[in-house]
């Protein structure tokens, strides 16, 4: 990832008519921290892509109990040309590990929308996205409880530089906080020996 990246000089891999120079993603990650909730930080990002990226348009979208991160592709495609399935699924991945890690959880994901065909790899997508999918749909989207757009912010200028300095594995894996209080929880309970558990 890191070495096609720093070659073709871009973090979006071509999938766009124009480059996400390396040093877009570091960037953008250290401008959102300095937003208090997830919901303001969503915006900034999203316009931040949509400020980067010529055929893709991203938004968020609000209504009532749901929202999402909606994703459309700009450009007309004929009959002969193949979705940029690939340039859909990296901007999911960003975008969605980027929400996890501001607000120190994962964001469960409700439905999950794909403008294009189902891939022969679908199964990775009920690991990747969401147990719920649908395909050929107007746009790509992650749909998630409104609720979590409420969530404070969590990262600091301290830590952006540790998740800059692990991307792009912590954003490629499923988001996990391994400081939260449930894992430390976790933890301490598999380092116990089961007679040594506490009852309830």
């Amino acid at each position: 990832w890191l070495s096609v990246a720093y070659c073709i000089d871009d973090e979006f891999f071509s999938q766009d008519n124009h480059r996400m120079k390396v040093g877009s993603f570091a960037m953008l990650c250290k401008t959102l921290v300095h937003y208090k909730t997830l919901k303001n930080a969503l915006i900034v990002m999203l316009n931040f892509f949509n400020l980067i990226l010529d055929d893709f348009y991203s938004e968020l979208v609000v209504n009532g109990q749901y929202s999402k991160i909606q994703i459309s592709y700009k450009n007309q495609l004929s009959p002969q040309q193949i979705a940029p399935v690939f340039g859909y699924e990296t901007l999911l991945m960003l975008q969605h590990g980027i929400a996890c890690w501001l607000v120190s959880r994962r964001i469960p994901v409700l439905v999950a929308d794909f403008a294009y065909s189902e891939p022969s790899y679908n199964a990775e997508y009920q690991l990747m996205y969401s147990s719920e999918l649908k395909f050929d749909q107007p746009y790509t989207s992650l749909s998630f409880e409104t609720s979590y757009l409420q969530l404070a912010v969590l990262q600091n200028e301290q830590t952006v530089s540790d998740f800059i300095r692990q991307a792009p594995t912590n954003i490629v894996l499923k988001y996990k906080n391994i400081s939260s209080f449930s894992a430390t929880i976790r933890k301490t309970l598999r380092e116990t020996p089961i007679q040594d558990w506490p009852d309830f």
